[in-house]
């Protein structure tokens, strides 16, 4: 039977001269912005800033606009001035279209469905719906508390003063 060999447990051993690097430069620590001199470690960061300091979209903004009809619910419910989870009902009672894709997390909404929904409801509201009786009737029970206020004010005015020591705003 022939012996096996018994391997080396040894590292070998690393070469004791080094390489001496070049001194770091802007440029050679990250990457940097064509438009200003902002230097970036990643990719995410330099998107990150030319987006937000120099409005340029990134590429999947500019394909999300270009496919143009369809838009996140936060996105729609910000177009639409109301709140998230007025978009996730319209979706739940067919008011509005929704696509899951594979592979994403949120349902996009169709845009046009979104613009005849919504502007639909502004044009009632602006015919004097339901909108301007809430405004009415705020605008009473406003009235009605200043009124308050006032007679409340008024009667503490007239009362009686206090016996003893005046306070301190009083005294001269």
């Amino acid at each position: 039977m022939p012996s096996k060999k018994k391997r080396s447990t040894k590292r070998p051993a690393r070469p004791t001269a080094r390489k001496k690097r070049a001194p770091a430069t802007k440029a050679s620590k990250g990457l940097s912005c064509p438009d200003c001199d902002f230097v970036a470690a990643h990719a995410m960061g330099l998107g990150r800033h030319r987006s937000a300091r120099h409005g340029v979209l990134s590429q999947r903004q500019r394909r999300r606009e270009a496919s143009g009809g369809w838009i996140t619910r936060r996105e729609a419910a910000r177009r639409a001035g109301v709140h998230y989870n007025t978009i996730r009902h319209w979706e739940q009672t067919g008011r509005l279209r929704r696509s899951k894709r594979v592979g994403s997390r949120g349902a996009m909404i169709n845009a046009t469905d979104l613009e005849r929904l919504a502007g639909g409801g502004r044009a009632t509201a602006m015919d004097g719906g339901a909108d301007v009786q809430r405004i009415q009737a705020l605008e009473r029970r406003f009235n009605d508390l200043l009124a308050g206020l006032e007679r409340l004010v008024s009667s503490a005015r007239s009362a009686k003063p206090r016996r003893g020591r005046p306070p301190k705003s009083a005294r001269v």
